[in-house]
């Protein structure tokens, strides 16, 4: 759409390529220092692999994670990972660890203003709970305080 765009803009009013020059410009360094961000993050080493260890070496059978779903190729796809980002307000499930990741994150602080019984829910959940057991990069691991609880 952006190319197709700059096209006709750029036959049809000759005078403004200047202007649509420095436009597409600043929109293509947008898109470039994004692309660099995610690069020079490196997510994959300094998140996704530590997290993937820790669990790995402790999650025990009949234990259950919360977390994103591309957690699934390490741990598997069933019963033991849990996409929930509500952290079990709906479907009442109880984990043993949940990861809070960039993306649940974003969507924690989106129930704030337009979900606040949940996000309350969340924060009393992981405040009394929880407790942090791995950091790695944006992703903190939560285990539940009393891991006696199975699902």
């Amino acid at each position: 759409m952006v190319a197709a765009s700059c096209i006709y803009l750029w036959r049809e009013y000759p005078r403004q390529r200047y202007v649509l020059a420095g436009v597409l410009g600043v929109f293509l360094t947008v898109q470039f220092a994004g692309i660099g961000y995610v690069i020079r993050r490196n997510n994959w080493q300094g998140e996704y692999t530590p997290v993937v260890e820790y669990l790995q070496q402790h999650l025990k059978a009949g234990q259950m994670v919360m977390g994103s779903p591309e957690y699934g190729f390490a741990l598997g796809f069933g019963d033991q990972l849990v996409d929930d980002p509500c952290l079990g307000y709906f479907s009442k499930k109880v984990p043993t660890y949940f990861v809070v990741d960039l993306r649940y994150s974003d969507q924690i602080h989106w129930y704030k203003d337009r979900l606040p019984d949940v996000y309350n829910f969340i924060q009393q959940r992981i405040t009394d709970d929880y407790t942090v057991v791995k950091s790695a990069g944006l992703a903190k691991v939560y285990q539940l305080k009393s891991v006696n609880v199975v699902n």
